[in-house]
């Protein structure tokens, strides 16, 4: 729980905007989806041993998006 705070609050840092974006944009991509929805999908086909990290970017992008809307 801790490194996952951790790794969320790192998220709302400008510097890892552009890589975030360009993670999400991606997932768009390869989902042939334009919602909320990427995130289900990019977690229904992984591994277990892909899906901490797949989970932790959701979070990382949702965190980021709600510090830069205030």
């Amino acid at each position: 729980m801790r490194k996952r705070i951790i790794e969320c609050v790192v998220a709302t840092d400008m510097t890892m905007h552009q890589d975030q974006v360009h993670y999400l944009k991606q997932a768009l991509d390869r989902h042939k989806v334009s919602g909320p929805e990427v995130f289900i999908k990019e977690l229904e086909g992984s591994k277990d041993s892909e899906r901490f990290g797949k989970q932790q970017e959701t979070l990382n992008l949702m965190i980021h998006a709600a510090d830069l809307s205030n």
